[in-house]
Order: structure tokens, then sequence, then C-alpha cells
């Protein structure tokens, strides 16, 4: 049984449910000013312990805030339709090309002078919950390349997926630094790594079919695969190197 998937199984509107996020919310009840000194004690918290869970509970608040119609602060808190919006995804389990339009537009339509957004959006994404459904949806799109002989760098949600991931995992480092820019993604995260680690899932599914072949055409079939020693080089460097690429890996 793997204790990670217990932890990421309950839905959204679930988790919003629990007694902490339920009393914060009805303590707060449409008082925006209550509401903006509970976010910044939670960056606060955030920037002493780097607990990423405090950004599990800015992203739930607001949920609540928004379940309950207070539309005092949902209407005024900027992160509310990004956040909005990737709930509905991670509730439906998938991004299609519609969202990812609203979470792109959303993203891409940052005034100047408004930066600041960035790092209350990198928080709600620094959640656990999100990285996890950012990042599996990522290889769920790998996957899909692969079947479909497709190349990573062709495929625009997956390519939109590991720019908000990005995000997100530059959160701490943001509210630190207070510079408030999207950071950016190294392309050969999309170049190099991604194809070395879609050939290693290739692998794995070449190495499932010769498992059910006869054991006397098994080893002949094992000697076509390159990779049963270590991971390509580009895997291991990309991994230490990137933080992208070690949620991937």
């Amino acid at each position: 049984m793997n204790l990670n998937n217990l932890f990421f199984t309950p839905s959204p509107k679930l988790r919003r449910q629990g007694e902490v996020v339920q009393k914060l919310a009805n303590m707060i009840g449409n008082n925006v000013k209550l509401y903006d000194m509970v976010l910044q004690f939670l960056r606060t918290l955030f920037l002493h312990t780097r607990n990423v869970h405090y950004c599990t509970l800015r992203a739930e608040l607001l949920m609540a805030l928004h379940d309950l119609e207070v539309q005092d602060i949902i209407s005024v808190d900027p992160c509310h339709k990004f956040t909005w919006c990737l709930d509905a995804c991670i509730r439906e389990k998938n991004v299609d090309i519609k969202r990812s339009r609203e979470l792109q537009g959303f993203l891409d339509n940052i005034k100047r002078g408004q930066e600041q957004v960035l790092g209350d959006l990198s928080m709600t994404l620094c959640d656990p919950y999100s990285i996890n459904f950012l990042a599996t949806s990522a290889i769920k799109i790998l996957q899909h390349l692969i079947n479909n002989e497709g190349l990573a760098r062709d495929n625009t949600i997956l390519i939109l997926l590991l720019r908000i991931l990005a995000l997100g995992l530059s959160a701490w480092v943001m509210i630190d630094s207070q510079e408030f820019k999207e950071p950016k993604l190294d392309s050969q995260v999309v170049t190099k790594f991604l194809p070395a680690l879609m050939s290693l899932i290739v692998d794995d599914q070449v190495r499932h079919l010769t498992a059910r072949l006869p054991p006397d055409e098994r080893e002949s079939a094992i000697t076509t695969i390159e990779h049963s020693g270590p991971a390509p080089d580009a895997v291991e460097a990309y991994i230490q190197e990137s933080t992208v690429a070690s949620i991937l890996g």
C-alpha cells in the first residue's frame, strides 16, 4: 500500500471540510481585513518554517470561502479565479484545452505593478496537492506522447503545466527575496530531460512486455534494452539541477 496515494486521495471539496479550515472560514466571515491578516500570518509562518502545509491552508481557506460564496472576500483576492480553475482541474483529474487557456490567460495578463500577485499565486501552487496534480498530469501527457510518438516540446498543455509547476516550486524563494517575477523554465528540461525520461518509461514498458515472454525468448529481448543500469546522464544531471525535473523524476 502506497501511503502517498492515501494522502492525495481525498477530493479538494472533502479536504476543506476539515475542522481548522472551517473554523478559520467562519471566524473570518466576510471581514476582508481579518482575511488579509490571516494571509499575512500564513506567509510569515511559511517563510519561517518552509512548511508547505501553510500553502495548503492558504489555498483551502480561499476555496472554503468560495464554497460559502463570501463575495466580499473572493471578489478582492486576486488569486481567486486561478485557484478556482486549478481546483476544478484537480477535482476532475484533468486539464483540458479550455481550462489550460484560462490558467495561461491569467498568468499572461498579470500587469506591471501587480507582480506581487505572483507571490501569493506561487504559494497556492506550492500546496503539495497542487504539485502532485501538476506532476502526475505532466507524466500522463508524456505517456500519451509516447503512445502517439509525439514530442514534448509540441504539447502546449505540458509546457503550461511545467511553467505552473516551476512557479509553485519557487514560492519560498520568491517570498523570501521579495522579487516577484516568474521563474524562467529551462528549455533543456523540455528538449533534453523529458525525452530522456520518456526513454526510461519506454524501457519499463518493454521490460513489462518481455516479462510475459517464454523464458528462452526473454533473454534475447532484454539485451535490446539499453538502460538496465543507471539512468541516462541527462536524467541524473537535471534531477540534481532543476526542481521541476526532480519532482517529475
